[in-house]
């Protein structure tokens, strides 16, 4: 927890971006906007976290994750500031950043040596199939080869979709490890103001089911390629990871908090209709680091967690410390759960396959 010392900070000083990904919950004007945290700001943000963990006398570890929006719209200089703030600033703590790019549309000229000083020459940006048509994807792939063949490593964190889907795990493995990806992590896409109203969810969304049959697919061919050809899939870490080590508080996000453009900390949350929405904890530039983390909204916010949303089947279940319930809501009737318990149970019970698997902490994973 946030509160023990393992804080994973969310950083999103701008929200400014281009694109208009239909999975994305920001709404037009928010991607629009040039609404930007100050190196003041940053530097406020910073000193209350720091007194926060001072005052417990608490080293802590620190994951700066930095996301959007398109974090690279702020430019080298104000990015390359806003890292040495938080480095000076966290000087006693252990800080690793990393950002997040959809890379289509960045100079990564600019961007590389940044990426090598702040970022241990690692990036991270999403893999969307053709959701976004044949011209983004083919404009994506030069950049991740542009990318590797300057020497960083990238991995991709993607949201999945029906082409991803439509694709199948066996084609997309190869795309990714052609291009030279050698991380990945994948998320089921969620619903959320925008993506309903417009009817993108239903247009790219899959099944639980669905999500997890490609889990499966793309795991087991991992398994069957030479060692030196294998990604690291972030999911099947989490899994192993939280299966031998979980507590009740694993996987409840409650080592994380977002940071907006105004200085707001909030976490995503769901209506009763599993509608994403950020909820607001409190604002770091007018109150206090432990003022927010035990405001009324979070303490209600972190029991909606443990108690698993009160799912009766989510309760009941015995991976309830190792699943990929990413933020608790509603599971959907006649589909698998949100945790991808159909996956979980493969990957810890049902592989033909006999291998070691890491139990590696997913704290390790770029």
């Amino acid at each position: 927890m946030i509160e023990q010392g393992r804080l994973i900070l969310t950083m999103m000083p701008s929200l400014y971006c281009k694109l208009d990904c239909p999975h994305c919950y920001l709404t037009k004007e928010q991607r629009r906007s040039k609404d930007c945290l100050s190196l003041k700001e940053i530097q406020i943000t910073c000193d209350k976290i720091s007194n926060y963990y001072q005052d417990k006398n608490i080293q802590a570890t620190i994951d700066i994750y930095w996301y959007g929006g398109e974090p690279t719209t702020m430019g080298v200089e104000l990015f390359s500031d806003m890292c040495d703030i938080i480095n000076s600033t966290f000087i006693d703590h252990k800080v690793r950043h990393t950002l997040l790019s959809a890379l289509v549309g960045v100079n990564l000229g600019d961007w590389i040596p940044v990426v090598n000083k702040y970022c241990d020459s690692k990036i991270q940006t999403s893999y969307d199939g053709l959701m976004r048509g044949d011209r983004y994807d083919n404009t994506w792939q030069k950049q991740v080869r542009y990318a590797t063949a300057q020497g960083l490593k990238v991995s991709t964190l993607s949201v999945f979709n029906k082409f991803i889907k439509n694709d199948g795990a066996e084609e997309v493995f190869v795309k990714l490890m052609k291009l030279g990806v050698k991380e990945c992590g994948w998320l089921p896409f969620q619903k959320n103001t925008r993506n309903d109203s417009t009817g993108m969810f239903n247009e790219h969304s899959t099944s639980m089911n669905e999500f997890s049959n490609f889990m499966i697919n793309f795991t087991e061919i991992n398994d069957s390629v030479d060692p030196s050809a294998k990604f690291l899939i972030g999911n099947e870490l989490f899994i192993n990871s939280m299966n031998a080590n979980g507590t009740q508080m694993s996987n409840t996000g409650a080592q994380t908090v977002f940071l907006m453009p105004n200085g707001d900390m909030v976490m995503p949350d769901y209506d009763q209709f599993n509608v994403e929405y950020m909820r607001l904890f409190g604002n770091i530039l007018t109150q206090s680091f432990d003022n927010i983390l035990t405001s009324k909204s979070r303490r209600d916010w972190i029991r909606r967690q443990i108690t698993r949303n009160n799912n009766k089947e989510c309760l009941e279940c015995d991976k309830w410390n190792c699943c990929l319930m990413e933020f608790w809501k509603n599971n959907n009737k006649n589909d698998d759960c949100y945790g991808a318990k159909k996956y979980v149970d493969w990957l810890l019970y049902g592989s033909t396959i006999e291998k070691m698997r890491a139990h590696t902490a997913i704290e390790n994973i770029a």
